[in-house]
């Protein structure tokens, strides 16, 4: 699959992910806003753990909004210890959670990163075969980091997994009510 192809792909999930939040809130008597804050959290969640460490600065550059893709670049955590960490993620996402208690009916949530190597992270393109590969900040190495133009860490991407998963669980969890 090309990255034409895949974001033709990954707005269609988005598309269904969205009409599908309508129904899972009737289904299960809850209301939309809560819904739509918890099922955003937790897909926020998966992307930040999913993204692959090298400094830090990916991860620590996830953001949330609200109704508009938020313009700035956030790196102020990439030099923090431990931002490699599943528990560094964990706290990312609890700090852009503030941003969805916002929410009102029908808005719309959006998780940018606007490093400008993200859509390299999440659709491949980096050199195939690699050149020399990346310099290892701790060992002072070089170190392949790609392969088939992808990263090792997150070959299959971040954003798209995360939202092909919470679509599948909202579908299991409409099947079973």
């Amino acid at each position: 699959m090309n990255a034409a192809q895949a974001r033709n792909a990954h707005r269609r999930s988005r598309k269904k992910l969205k009409a599908d939040f309508g129904a899972f809130a009737r289904k299960i008597d809850v209301d939309v806003k809560t819904v739509m804050r918890v099922v955003s959290l937790r897909v926020f969640s998966k992307i930040v753990k999913r993204t692959p460490v090298d400094s830090g600065t990916a991860r620590a550059s996830w953001m949330i909004s609200i109704n508009s893709i938020a313009p700035e670049i956030t790196v102020t955590l990439s030099k923090a210890k431990g931002v490699n960490s599943k528990s560094a993620a964990t706290s990312i996402a609890m700090r852009q959670n503030a941003k969805l208690r916002q929410l009102t009916g029908y808005d719309v949530v959006c998780i940018s990163n606007n490093t400008p190597y993200i859509r390299k992270l999440e659709y491949g393109g980096y050199p195939n075969p690699p050149k020399k590969g990346s310099i290892d900040i701790r060992t002072k190495k070089f170190r392949k980091k790609t392969t088939g133009g992808f990263s090792i860490q997150a070959p299959r991407g971040m954003t798209r997994i995360s939202l092909e998963e919470m679509n599948a669980e909202i579908i299991a969890i409409l099947r079973a009510a």
